[in-house]
C-alpha cells in the first residue's frame, strides 16, 4: 500500500488542518457581533491565568518545533483581512483599519487549530475556549452538513 502524496503548498496553505481553518475562518466571519463580545470576554478572562501562559507557550514551541512558521504566517493574512474594521463602512479594509477586539482571541484559536495535530490536548481546548461553544471543533472536522454550510 503507497502513501497518498503530500498536498502541495497551495492546496494545504495552512498545513495539515487547513480544511478545518478555513472553515473557522468561515463561520467566525458569520458571528454576530455579540458572540464576538462574548469570545473577547472569555479570551481576557484566560489571558492572564497560569493555565493559558502554559498553553501559550505549548503552542509557540510546537509551531518552532514542526516548523510551521510559513502556514502560521499565511493564516495571519485573511484572518486579518476579517478582522479589519474599517473607520468608514463603504470603504474597504486597510491595513490602517483598527483590529476588531476579537482579533487576540482569534488569533489564538486559529493558532491552536494550526499546531492541534501537535499540540496537548489541554493546551489545545485553553486556546480554543473562547469559541469552544460558539464553533464547536466538531463542525470543524466533520465531514457532515454542518460543517460545510
Amino acid at each position: 500500500m503507497s502513501a497518498s502524496p503530500s498536498p502541495s503548498p497551495s492546496a494545504a496553505p495552512y498545513g495539515p488542518q487547513t480544511l478545518e481553518i478555513r472553515r473557522f475562518l468561515q463561520r467566525l466571519a458569520a458571528l454576530p457581533q455579540a458572540e464576538w463580545a462574548e469570545a473577547t470576554a472569555a479570551y481576557e478572562a484566560l489571558q492572564g491565568t497560569g493555565r493559558f501562559a502554559s498553553a501559550d507557550r505549548a503552542l509557540s514551541a510546537a509551531v518552532a518545533r514542526t516548523q510551521r512558521e510559513p502556514e502560521r504566517d499565511a493564516a495571519l493574512g485573511p484572518l486579518a483581512q476579517l478582522l479589519r474594521m474599517p473607520a468608514d463602512p463603504d470603504a474597504p479594509p486597510s491595513e490602517d483599519d483598527p483590529m476588531a477586539p476579537v482579533a487576540e482571541a482569534a488569533l489564538a484559536a486559529t493558532l491552536a487549530l494550526l499546531a492541534r495535530d501537535v499540540l496537548p490536548a489541554p493546551a489545545f481546548a485553553t486556546l480554543y475556549a473562547p469559541f469552544a461553544t460558539l464553533i464547536p471543533v466538531d463542525a470543524l472536522t466533520t465531514g457532515g452538513a454542518a460543517a460545510t454550510q
